[in-house]
């Protein structure tokens, strides 16, 4: 049985997140994405979405993560967090 997770992925390409999601669907998740790269991406999505998690490259070039938490917490927003390096 799948359990479907939607998530926001920061990382500069599909090539990044191909692992990431080889990973979650061998523990039987389906996972529904949106690939960000700027920090305009993902202030508008977290604005216009439901998603279940974030997980964010360390340091993209134009959005750190350390800066998309820091504006998940201005909105009061508990969504979890995962940073991967």
């Amino acid at each position: 049985m799948n359990k479907k997770i939607k998530l926001l992925i920061l990382e500069k390409s599909e090539k990044e997140v191909e692992p990431i999601l080889k990973e979650l669907k061998s523990y039987g998740y389906s996972p529904e994405y949106k690939l960000l790269c700027t920090s305009e991406e993902f202030s508008e999505s977290i604005k216009k979405g439901s998603w279940d998690a974030v997980i964010a490259s360390k340091e993209l070039k134009s959005l750190k993560a350390a800066d998309a938490l820091q504006f998940l917490k201005s909105k009061n927003l508990d969504i979890p967090f995962i940073i991967v390096s």
